[in-house]
């Protein structure tokens, strides 16, 4: 997760590893010779992960006025507006790559 870096719980497991984004996993099967079916990223969670950190007093946004506004302010329509705009741009960190073995 871009935005939590090594703060966030689950780059080094068990439960979900976040060590590639979807262009990298992409390169990385293509690479060894699968062709690329459909990509997507439907994650639900990004925001609600970010926002707990915040509860946590683990992470301090004040470099990005725009985030926390989001993040600790904004009503949860522009929240889930919010997480869906993530989704539809392939910035969820919640990644599903559909490929076939040419």
């Amino acid at each position: 997760m871009l935005l939590l870096g090594r703060l966030s719980d689950n780059i080094g497991g068990p439960e979900h590893l976040n060590y590639f984004n979807i262009d990298s996993l992409c390169h990385l099967l293509q690479r060894c010779g699968f062709s690329i079916i459909e990509t997507l990223t439907p994650g639900r969670l990004d925001v609600n992960i970010v926002r707990n950190k915040i509860k946590e007093n683990e992470t301090d946004l004040l470099a990005n006025p725009f985030m926390k506004y989001i993040l600790t302010e904004a009503k949860d329509e522009a929240i889930d507006s919010f997480q869906r705009f993530l989704s539809k741009n392939r910035l969820s960190s919640h990644m599903w790559v559909v490929a076939q073995k040419n």
